[in-house]
């Protein structure tokens, strides 16, 4: 299959729950040599026997276990994460490279971890491949999975990255099952064909936001603001942080890339249904009294959790060092004025540059301030990464001001800068990602 980005819609997922509830997949295709898997997957439980299988064909298998690891074994020897990476009620990315010899390495949620690398020598499959169970119906995973991918090599770091952060999927995927138009019978394997039989197992419209496919290589999680609920859109306090728009106490955790309010004070956020640039919603800011000097009543939303060094490697924005970005975004305002005399901030969108270790901004841009009352405008800031950057964070707000802001369609995108031909003719920026 060749290099594509995934267009399915991220609308359900597949729940297994009882010890029979299995997926038969009719044959295996996992085989002997060099292999990658990669999915999606939320544990509610251990499952059967406290080893629930991700999936397993009789001689390799995928689980998690009681110590919070994720495991890969091959011919009856295992390799495996860390302990206590794994959590139930979580979203988690992962990615497990194997060859023929063996050897095996994870990644979860876009960072490596692996504890033992040793699997067994691969062995012929005994039974036919089983998601969310083997052959004998007692190892039932408990929870949900989605967009299981097999791949008949060992794709790179970046790949592996790739299918997390945009929903690149590389070539040499074998076996695809994104469970989205999958009938109470079938499990379809829009890749190879291999379509599966469901016994027990129920369809689920829980799924990770993280995997929402950015189309056109937009690296902002809804920038589009389209994805919120009804129930919950004000949050006035600054540990209110937006997931899918439901203002939780708790740290981001396995979504990342949702907004979160940094700065509350008398300001306010709101998804908003009536003003928008495009589709259903756009943010709303509203600010009230201003301090002079610090954030204090001003309101921001930023696209990760306060920059720990933990949220700073899971949830930021993953970016290249020394590389041109693009963004774009359209700002409407309404009143917002300077109350701070000398002051030259207002409605504005800020980029941070952080290392991959260090949890302190090592680099900002800024947008074109816009004061006023405004119809919908578009900004644009072209910005080249710091040599040192790995990650960068996204503000939306308006910066000791009073007065009301609207955000909407932002995008960031990787682009090469003009360059001069043997002629001397300059050529215009080009999107650098490949669909």
């Amino acid at each position: 299959m060749a290099r594509r980005i995934s267009v399915q819609p991220m609308t359900k997922s597949i729940k297994f729950k009882a010890a029979t509830d299995k997926i038969d997949c009719g044959t295996d295709f996992i085989g002997t040599g060099d292999i990658t898997v990669c999915g999606w997957f939320n544990r509610k439980g251990l499952g059967g026997g406290n080893l629930g299988r991700i999936m397993d064909n009789g001689s390799f298998l995928i689980n998690t276990n009681n110590v919070g690891a994720l495991l890969l074994e091959r011919n009856s020897t295992y390799a495996r994460s860390e302990n206590n990476v794994i959590a139930n009620n979580k979203w988690y990315f992962f990615s497990a490279t194997s060859t023929s010899d063996g050897t095996t390495a994870f990644r979860i949620n876009g960072v490596a971890n692996t504890y033992d690398s040793s699997a067994g020598i691969p062995a012929d499959a005994t039974t036919n491949l089983f998601i969310g169970n083997r052959n004998a119906g007692d190892r039932n995973f408990d929870g949900l999975i989605k967009n299981l991918r097999v791949f008949n090599r060992i794709l790179t770091t970046s790949e592996q990255d790739e299918i997390y952060y945009t929903g690149t999927v590389p070539e040499g995927c074998i076996a695809e099952y994104t469970f989205e138009n999958d009938t109470s019978a079938t499990a379809f394997d829009t890749a190879g064909g291999h379509n599966g039989t469901i016994t027990g197992a129920t369809f689920s419209t829980k799924v990770p936001l993280k995997e929402r496919k950015q189309i056109g290589g937009n690296l902002v999680y809804n920038g589009d603001f389209e994805k919120y609920s009804l129930g919950e859109q004000v949050a006035t306090t600054t540990s209110a942080r937006w997931i899918d728009g439901t203002a939780s106490n708790s740290l981001i955790g396995n979504v990342g890339f949702g907004w979160h309010t940094a700065f509350g004070g008398t300001a306010a956020a709101i998804f908003d249904t009536s003003v928008k640039h495009s589709g259903n919603s756009s943010l709303k800011l509203i600010a009230g009294t201003a301090n002079a000097g610090t954030y204090g009543n001003c309101v921001s939303l930023a696209t990760a959790a306060s920059p720990t060094l933990e949220n700073l490697v899971k949830y930021y924005i993953k970016v290249k060092p020394s590389t041109s970005y693009t963004l774009t975004a359209f700002i409407k305002t309404s009143e917002v004025t300077n109350v701070n005399a000398g002051s030259t901030n207002a409605a504005h969108i800020r980029i941070y540059e952080y290392k991959e270790s260090l949890n302190t901004s090592i680099s900002s841009n800024v947008t074109t301030n816009i004061n006023g009352t405004n119809d919908w405008t578009k900004v644009t800031k072209v910005f080249t990464t710091n040599s040192l950057t790995r990650r960068i964070n996204i503000w939306c707000l308006i910066f000791n001001e009073t007065g009301t802001a609207w955000f909407d369609d932002i995008s960031l995108v990787e682009t090469t800068p003009p360059t001069r031909t043997a002629s001397g003719t300059r050529t215009s920026a080009v999107n650098r990602t490949s669909v």
